[in-house]
């Protein structure tokens, strides 16, 4: 079984979150800087280091309107069976 599209799409779109965070020079909460580390170790994980560079990489050039309509795609779909399920 492959990596699943929500870990292509996290890699991507964190980094995005990276760059446009950067170009404003925002900084990041500590357990948000947590959150991001661990979501970012288990997307590489997933997708294996050079898939991950690839998505980190296409992430970074994303322009704003892209991340926005991808997340609000993301955001916008059916959920699946939760754990209260079944």
């Amino acid at each position: 079984m492959g990596p699943s599209n929500d870990q292509t799409s996290q890699a991507r779109l964190l980094s995005a979150e990276d760059q446009l965070r950067t170009a404003i020079g925002a900084g990041q909460f500590p357990f948000v800087a947590a959150w991001t580390d661990a979501a970012l170790a288990t997307a590489r994980v997933s997708l294996g280091d050079e898939a991950f560079e690839r998505q980190w990489n296409a992430g970074r050039e994303l322009p704003l309107d892209a991340v926005v309509a991808e997340a609000t795609r993301i955001l916008d779909a059916p959920a699946g069976p939760g754990p209260l399920a079944g």
